[in-house]
């Protein structure tokens, strides 16, 4: 994550599909189940990097951070894409095997808290925490 700057996929061909997701990954989710994004792996690398106390070189982070900046310059996140468009959800079929629907199983409080372009608390206060741990690490040494 570090060597790719949390905004790249594998230049190595591991996981090809990476590098078609990467232009997803500057759109925030909610809920994102398993999905990345640049915020998620922000925030992972800087609580490995606190946590372990080991630094971060402000290059390997500036292009996400730069992104939130320039996105949501008032802290205020934005939902970007749903977590699961283009996901169909497994079933089970008559025989009792499982199966991929070619749509997406989604319910009312989901649809209102996954709302493309709607302000997502969860994610603002992510990003929130985020600037404020960039800043305590910073003063620290942690991030050089």
């Amino acid at each position: 994550m570090i060597r790719r700057e949390l905004s790249h996929g594998n230049p190595d061909g591991f996981n090809s599909e990476e590098c078609e997701d990467e232009a997803d990954w500057r759109k925030p989710c909610f809920p994102r189940f398993y999905l990345y994004d640049g915020l998620r792996g922000l925030r992972f690398i800087l609580h490995w990097s606190e946590r372990r106390e080991i630094p971060l070189h402000r290059d390997s982070i500036t292009s996400v951070v730069s992104e939130m900046h320039k996105q949501y310059p008032d802290g205020v996140v934005r939902i970007g894409r749903l977590a699961y468009e283009g996901i169909g959800t497994r079933q089970l079929d008559t025989d009792g095997k499982w199966f991929r629907s070619p749509t997406a199983s989604h319910f009312p409080l989901l649809d209102q808290v996954s709302r493309i372009g709607d302000v997502s608390p969860t994610l603002s206060r992510h990003w929130a925490d985020a600037r404020a741990q960039l800043e305590r690490m910073t003063v620290v040494g942690l991030i050089r």
